[in-house]
C-alpha cells in the first residue's frame, strides 16, 4: 500500500456459546457462492477463497490478523471465541457486523469463569466493537442477548440492532419492528425479513440441507443469524437462498450435526456439542424422529465444573432412550473416570432405570453400537476427535445423508410449532418402532471431510467482574 493509505474490507465477527462455527461457515459460504473471496477463521482452521490455508483452532486474534493481512480477501468472517478474547483480545479494531448466537452455561470453572454473567461480560466485547453505522445481530430467543442492547457499554455509538427469532410473535421483536427496526424470523416454514413497513419471504428453511427437512430448530436459528449478517453486508436474498441450498453438513459444515446413513440400516449423527444446551438442542430434534430408538454417546470436557457436567447428564438422560458415556483423551486435570462417574450418577438420578454404560474410548463406543444397529436406530455421538470416527463409519459403509427417511412429513408441523415450543423444556423421545425402512440411496452423498482438532485451553485467570 502507498504510504498513509488505508484499505478497508467488511469485517463480520461471530461469537456465542453454540452455533458460532456453523454461522461463520454459512456466512463465508454465502459470500463465496456469490463470487466474493472470503477469509474465514473457525475452530477448524483458516479458509481463504474456499481453501484451507491453516489447520487448528484459529478463533483468536492472531488468526484474525492473518486474514486481514491477506490481500486476496474481500470480506473477513471471523469466528471469535471466548479463549482468544480472554487471553489476547480481538484481532481487529472495529467490525461492520457483529453476530451473537446465544449465551448459555459453559466453561464454568475455566479461566476464572464462574457464571453466565462472566460469559456475557467477555463475549459482549464483540457487540461493543461494532462500528458506528454497523449492525449488531442478536438472538431474541436468548434471554441474555435480548436485553444486551440495554447494556451501557454495548449501547454506546450509533450501531443498528437486528434481531433474529424462531418465535414469529416474539414480544420483543414486535416492539422492535414497531420502533422501526429489522428482524429475521421463521413464519410458516419460511425465513422472513421483517421491518415496520412489511415482510418479505426469503426462502423455505427446509430447503437448507442442514436443517434436516426444516426440523432442526438450532440449525434454523443459525440460518436466520447468517442470513441477517449477509443481508447487512448487502447480499441479495436470492444469492443467500441459492448459497444456503448448497450448504451441506458433510462438505460445508463438517463435524456439526452431520448425519450418516449406515449400509446395514439406521443412522449416526456426529456433533461437537459439549455442554447442556448443545445436548438439549439435539434432543429437541431427536424428539421428532418418530418411530426411532435413539442412543446418545456423550462426554463433557474435564475443565468444566461438576454442576455443569451433572446438568449435561440430566439433559441427555431425559432426551435419549439409552446412554453411553465416553471420556475425552485429554482429561484436563481430572483423573480418568471422574467425569464419566459424574455423568453416570446424573443420568441415574434424572432417569432411574435408563440404560447407561461407560465406554471410555469413543471409537470403541461407536463400533459397539454399530455392531448391533437396527434400521430403527439412531446413534447420536457428541465427539472429541472426528477423524477416527469417520474411519469407523467408512468401514461400516456409512454415507452422508441430509435427513432421516420420513422426517420431511414432520417438517411443516415442526415449523408451525417452533414459535411456541419452550426453549427450556427437554424433549420426550418417541418410542421405538419395529419396521422403518433404511435410508434411501438417492439421499447419500460422498465424501467424508475431515475437520481440525481444537486445542485444549490451559491456565487460569482471575474473576471477570
Amino acid at each position: 500500500m502507498p504510504p498513509a493509505a488505508f484499505i478497508f474490507i467488511p469485517v463480520v465477527a461471530i461469537t456465542g456459546t453454540n452455533g458460532k462455527t456453523t454461522v461463520t461457515r454459512m456466512i463465508g459460504h454465502c459470500f463465496e457462492q456469490s463470487g466474493v473471496t472470503a477469509g474465514v477463521t473457525t475452530t477448524d482452521g483458516i479458509w481463504v477463497g474456499g481453501h484451507c490455508v491453516e489447520r487448528g483452532d484459529t478463533t483468536g486474534p492472531h488468526s484474525a490478523r492473518s486474514v486481514l493481512f491477506d490481500p486476496s480477501v474481500e470480506v473477513a468472517v471471523l469466528e471469535t471465541a471466548r479463549g482468544g478474547i480472554t487471553w489476547r483480545g480481538l484481532g481487529y479494531d472495529w467490525s461492520d457486523v457483529g453476530v451473537m448466537t446465544n449465551i448459555q452455561p459453559d466453561h464454568f470453572g475455566q479461566d476464572g469463569i464462574e457464571d453466565l454473567e462472566d460469559l456475557v461480560y467477555i463475549k459482549s466485547l464483540v457487540a461493543e466493537r461494532v462500528r458506528d453505522g454497523g449492525t449488531l445481530i442478536l438472538n431474541a430467543d436468548d434471554e441474555e442477548l435480548a436485553r444486551l442492547p440495554e447494556n451501557e457499554r454495548v449501547a454506546r455509538g450509533e450501531k443498528r440492532v437486528v434481531f433474529f427469532t424462531l418465535r414469529e410473535n416474539h414480544l420483543l421483536v414486535v416492539r422492535h419492528l414497531a420502533a422501526g427496526g429489522t428482524a429475521y424470523l421463521l413464519r410458516d416454514g419460511w425465513a422472513v425479513e421483517a421491518a415496520a413497513e412489511g415482510e418479505s419471504r426469503l426462502f423455505r428453511v427446509a430447503d437448507v440441507p442442514v436443517t434436516m427437512s426444516g426440523t432442526a430448530r438450532f440449525q434454523m436459528s443459525n440460518v436466520l443469524a447468517a442470513t441477517a449478517a449477509c443481508r447487512a453486508l448487502g447480499l441479495a436474498a436470492d444469492q443467500i437462498a441459492a448459497a444456503l441450498a448448497t450448504f451441506r453438513g458433510e462438505s460445508a459444515n463438517p463435524g456439526r450435526a452431520n448425519l450418516y446413513g449406515v449400509a446395514s440400516g439406521g443412522y449416526v449423527m456426529l456433533d461437537y456439542g459439549h455442554n447442556p444446551e448443545a445436548f438439549r438442542a439435539v434432543c429437541e430434534t431427536a424428539a421428532l424422529w418418530k418411530g426411532r430408538h435413539v442412543t446418545g454417546i456423550i462426554g463433557v470436557p474435564g475443565d468444566r465444573n461438576d454442576e455443569l457436567i451433572r446438568e449435561a447428564g440430566r439433559v441427555a438422560a431425559r432426551g435419549f432412550h439409552r446412554i453411553i458415556i465416553r471420556e475425552d483423551e485429554d482429561t484436563r486435570g481430572r483423573r480418568r473416570g471422574e467425569v464419566s462417574g459424574i455423568l453416570c450418577q446424573a443420568v441415574a438420578e434424572a432417569a432411574p432405570g435408563r440404560e447407561c454404560e461407560v465406554v471410555w474410548e469413543e471409537p470403541e463406543a461407536l463400533e459397539r453400537e454399530l455392531s448391533r444397529l437396527r434400521a430403527v436406530d439412531v446413534i447420536v455421538l457428541f465427539y472429541d476427535k472426528l477423524e477416527p470416527l469417520l474411519e469407523v463409519l467408512s468401514r461400516h459403509g456409512a454415507l452422508p445423508v441430509s435427513s432421516i427417511e420420513g422426517l420431511a412429513a414432520h417438517a411443516a408441523q415442526a415449523a408451525a410449532s417452533a414459535s411456541t415450543r419452550p426453549l427450556e423444556a427437554p424433549p420426550a423421545v418417541a418410542p421405538a418402532a419395529s419396521n422403518v425402512a433404511a435410508p434411501a440411496d438417492a439421499e447419500r452423498r460422498p465424501p467424508f471431510v475431515p475437520r481440525c482438532e481444537p486445542l485444549a485451553a490451559t491456565g487460569q485467570l482471575p474473576r471477570w467482574r
